[in-house]
């Protein structure tokens, strides 16, 4: 993969709309042919990535240059969903069997935690404080939870669910929400409680939300759901006929204002200008690997990241 190789997509939005999105795509070289799950931006400069396959090999990449080259700065002996830094040098690395890989000094060296006692995967990461982490994790649907992990300690604390729980958002310290196997949960006290949400109906991926507490929980089989008061309340945002497809179940969004994209399996992309409105077009690319994470960083531009190493910057 090289960069500047440039693809350039017009595509309208609905018969009866004039609006149109110029959709720019830029391959980058991401130094690797594994899966890339997860991407984050520390700043304008650095961003880390960080996959894996299963049972064989974990990855993390990092850039100083706002994403144009990247070096892998962690190699691992199992896959890794969600890497978390809360600076340019201090951050995590998660995934299968529960452990967690950390690093002081922006991946030169990495430190591993030993497993959690609960959980053999985690999912999803945030830091809500400097020190404090918050962990999605589960096994086998079933089983699954929370998990707190102090940065600096190495220790972690736990709540068991029951169910396989695969992303989550905290507003702030206390206030968040979880979901995964056909179910959401929302917390107002750091973790300690749990209170389940009626949404309900798929293995629901991934959620985002803008700063005025509009969001979206999206389900793997494709059903989309948005709320307008911080997941208190959920409602229905499209046909599940318009997203779900056998080869495009979906893995994650991004929301940027009133701006979303959701991507999923074998090239599945889709773009609102209104997400809550529940007005999507499908977005056609050349690519038919797997989008398995989507990142707007502007209003105007953001990546997409999927199987076999593949790593996109696009500008619309």
């Amino acid at each position: 993969m090289k960069w500047g190789s440039l693809i350039f997509l017009i595509l309208f939005l609905g018969s009866c709309q004039k609006e149109s999105i110029e959709l720019n795509l830029i391959e980058l070289d991401s130094q690797t042919n594994e899966g890339i799950y997860d991407l984050v931006f520390v700043d304008e400069n650095t961003a880390y990535y960080c996959g894996g396959s299963l049972w064989n090999a974990g990855v993390v990449g990092k850039s100083t240059d706002g994403g144009q080259t990247w070096e892998v700065v962690l190699e691992a002996d199992n896959i890794l969903f969600a890497v978390a830094f809360k600076n340019e040098n201090e951050g995590v690395a998660l995934g299968f069997s529960g452990r967690v890989w950390r690093t002081k000094n922006g991946g030169l060296t990495w430190n591993l935690t030993e497993s959690a006692p609960n959980y053999p995967t985690f999912s999803d990461a945030q830091f809500v404080t400097e020190n404090k982490l918050m962990v999605s994790a589960g096994f086998n649907y079933y089983s699954g939870g929370f998990a707190r992990y102090l940065f600096n300690g190495q220790s972690f604390g736990d709540s068991l669910i029951n169910q396989d729980m695969q992303t989550l958002h905290f507003f702030d310290e206390q206030e968040g929400i979880m979901a995964g196997y056909g179910a959401l949960f929302r917390t107002v006290d750091g973790g300690r409680q749990w209170t389940p949400n009626s949404v309900k109906g798929d293995y629901f991926k991934d959620l985002d939300f803008n700063d005025r507490g509009e969001g979206l929980l999206i389900g793997y089989q494709g059903k989309v759901f948005n709320t307008s008061d911080k997941g208190l309340n959920w409602e229905k945002n499209a046909k599940k006929s318009s997203f779900f497809s056998t080869k495009g179940n979906l893995e994650s969004t991004a929301i940027s204002d009133a701006k979303a994209f959701i991507a999923g399996q074998n090239g599945n992309l889709n773009y609102s200008n209104n997400f809550m409105s529940g007005n999507w077009v499908r977005v056609e690319t050349p690519y038919k690997n797997d989008f398995l994470k989507v990142l707007l960083t502007s209003p105007s531009e953001g990546y997409l990241a999927g199987s076999e190493g593949l790593l996109l910057k696009f500008f619309y």
